[in-house]
């Protein structure tokens, strides 16, 4: 009886042991998870390049523009995210951007728009996103080519991950000029853990760009005014639309306030008819509204001609009948 007594206390010292050394391995695990979570913490954006667009004074000046760019998109978001989390050293958090975009669709818009160049020898576009990459080297320039699609999954699926990573301890969601990722945030909103974490901060260009800009084939020639459209609704972040000014054939800005009439010569009939308030018959000649001048360029925005006419057969026979009787038309 003694025996199976001393054998027990000896079993159970052995479990305690075995249990307690459990428990302090677990400790030990559970410490390290805990400093694996709080370190290399990162703060996260995502921006569609194709709707959040830059300012046009950064994108003018190419590679220069982008690490400038780099330089005033890391500061905004280390000072909103300081200011969202004033009792923690938010200095050392790493920040990860990816613009992603159709770097050739946006920089046809751009160069349709007057703003930036667009040519075989001069792809501002592609030297800004690369300026903005080597000043920053965790911003990413990602151009995915044509196809809204691809740019929609990439970004939707892009968040879905980063909303789950601990170390990931803010999030900049710029989808910007598309409502269609309001059903993907839905979700998100409904979980205070999630929600807090994401955030809309704007400092790109204010306003849409245009669909379509028709830019004279020379500077003399005016531009006709834009058909009004009807107002899209307010997206989360706003783009720029650019208009050009009418010129003149100087290439003048045209004045706003009418000439005085020192300036200006009343036209024939209205010099030689009495005013009457009886239906009067205008004899001055009909104002015809120009032809749309236009010019047509290939994929490298070079100037290319338009394709000739169809050859009149019956003047080439003439033609042909002529050079067969003479053999020498031209002397």
């Amino acid at each position: 009886m003694r025996s199976i007594r001393t054998r027990w206390d000896s079993n159970e010292v052995e479990s305690r042991r075995m249990w307690q050394t459990k428990a302090n391995n677990l400790d030990k695990e559970l410490g390290s998870l805990s400093k694996a979570n709080e370190s290399s913490p990162f703060i996260f954006a995502v921006i569609d390049g194709d709707g959040a667009i830059f300012e046009e004074a950064l994108l003018r000046r190419g590679a220069e523009g982008g690490a400038e760019a780099g330089y005033l998109l890391s500061t905004e978001i280390k000072n909103q995210v300081a200011n969202a989390n004033p009792n923690v050293a938010t200095e050392d958090w790493n920040i990860i951007v990816q613009v992603v975009l159709n770097i050739d669709g946006l920089a046809k818009r751009l160069h349709a728009s007057d703003i930036i160049p667009n040519t075989t020898n001069e792809r501002t576009l592609a030297e800004f996103g690369r300026g903005l990459g080597r000043a920053q080297p965790l911003f990413s320039f990602i151009d995915l080519g044509s196809g809204k699609e691809s740019a929609d999954h990439k970004i939707r699926e892009t968040l879905r991950v980063m909303v789950r990573v601990n170390q990931c301890r803010h999030i900049f969601f710029g989808p910007c000029h598309d409502n269609g990722y309001l059903p993907v945030l839905e979700p998100y909103n409904l979980d205070h853990t999630v929600a807090d974490k994401i955030s809309f901060k704007s400092i790109f260009m204010p306003e849409k760009l245009p669909e379509k800009v028709h830019r004279p084939a020379f500077g003399g020639m005016p531009l006709l005014p834009a058909v009004p459209t009807a107002a899209p609704a307010r997206p989360l972040v706003t783009v720029i639309g650019v208009f050009p000014r009418t010129v003149t054939a100087k290439g003048s800005q045209l004045p706003s306030q009418p000439l005085n009439d020192s300036q200006t010569s009343p036209p024939w009939s209205a010099v030689t008819n009495p005013p009457s308030t009886l239906n009067a018959i205008d004899i001055s000649p009909a104002k015809k509204v120009p032809a749309r001048k236009y010019y047509l360029l290939n994929k490298d925005s070079q100037r290319t001609d338009e394709p000739l006419p169809r050859i009149n057969l019956a003047a080439e026979r003439s033609f042909t009948e002529k050079m067969n009787k003479q053999k020498n038309i031209c002397n």
